[in-house]
């Protein structure tokens, strides 16, 4: 009844041929109570490196979900402030009562690109309703260098992200906010009226700049891919001590 039978007892157990446990006894030549001994013994064995195991992956639970709470960036409650400059199409930063200036950007939304031409549009819009005036922001989630992402309202109840949207100005985001049906019925009135974005001369604008940029690439250039819409920048250049949300 030595180690190597007692491991072969458990090559047995694991490929299923020990489903009768007494005929592996047989087979290992064991016999009659040492038989009833060796499979009780196996038996703990078993149930100690069970428990170990599942200790084990407990404490491993344990160590992710700290790891989660220590890395997990908290969303800030719904504030107050003013919006002190428009730093970009979608981002801005303001002045909240009981913080520091904040980096703020619209969730939910895409701003039109530079290719279909209303960026003086849309920053005629920000610096004459937006810039200067007292909003409420309630933030979704906060991204790369502190940057809270939500939705901005003005005191009077208008919903900023829904009025680009209605504009054409800008693009809901069902993957960021499916269930805005705000922002889903400004489209739907922005398409219908053909605002914007959806104006045929400014998506014919847009066609001709991507057909002029792939143009330019040769397509038989390995890994070439068609020009993208414009992208979100990465404000955290502006991360710094001024610019960020009260950390204390």
């Amino acid at each position: 009844m030595g180690t190597g039978a007692f491991l072969r007892y458990f090559c047995y157990e694991a490929s299923g041929l020990g489903n009768n446990t007494y005929s592996v006894c047989k087979k290992q030549g064991i016999r009659g109570t040492d038989c009833a001994i060796w499979v009780k013994e196996g038996l703990s064995v078993a149930t100690v490196l069970g428990m170990l195991l599942f200790l084990m992956l407990i404490a491993c639970l344990a160590c992710l979900a700290i790891f989660l709470i220590l890395n997990k960036k908290s969303v800030p409650v719904e504030r107050q402030g003013v919006v002190k400059e428009v730093l970009n199409k979608d981002a801005f930063v303001v002045q909240f009562d009981d913080a520091r200036p904040t980096i703020v950007r619209f969730h939910g939304i895409s701003v039109a690109s530079e290719s279909e031409m209303l960026d003086d549009k849309i920053f005629e819009f920000l610096n004459d309703e937006v810039r200067g005036g007292r909003v409420l922001v309630k933030p979704k989630r906060v991204s790369i260098g502190d940057v809270i992402i939500g939705e901005i309202h003005s005191l009077t109840g208008e919903y900023f992200n829904e009025t680009l949207v209605r504009r054409g100005y800008a693009r809901w985001m069902p993957s960021e906010a499916a269930d805005d049906r705000e922002l889903a019925e400004a489209q739907k009135a922005a398409k219908l009226e053909q605002l914007g974005v959806w104006n045929p001369a400014v998506r014919q604008l847009l066609v001709g700049k991507l057909r002029d940029d792939y143009e330019e690439n040769s397509p038989s250039e390995e890994g070439a891919e068609a020009p993208r819409s414009e992208e979100r920048e990465d404000y955290s250049v502006f991360a710094d001590p001024d610019l960020n949300p009260e950390t204390n």
